[in-house]
């Protein structure tokens, strides 16, 4: 019993509350952080920045990935702010 509490508060604990930073920075590798870095990885992550659009950035209309917010084509559809695809 005393090795699963163990194994609960070494590894289980650190590896949700890094799911959890992750999440909620919008960083989808957390996971390894909890896995190989235990609680070393919960204060690793709490100190990187959320990631996200970003400065000069937006999200395309058309298929939702992100791009600059300067251009007029999207980079991974081809979408165009007026509509139109272009050949």
């Amino acid at each position: 019993m005393n090795a699963l509490v163990l194994i609960a508060l070494l590894w289980l604990v650190p590896f949700c509350l890094c799911l959890e930073l992750g999440r909620s920075k919008g960083r989808p590798e957390a996971y390894a952080y909890g896995i190989m870095l235990g609680w070393v990885g919960v204060l690793v992550l709490a100190l990187l920045p959320a990631r996200g659009p970003g400065r000069g950035r937006r999200e395309c209309p058309h298929c939702k990935e992100g791009m600059r917010a300067d251009a007029a084509v999207c980079p991974h559809c081809r979408h165009t702010s007026g509509g139109e695809v272009p050949a």
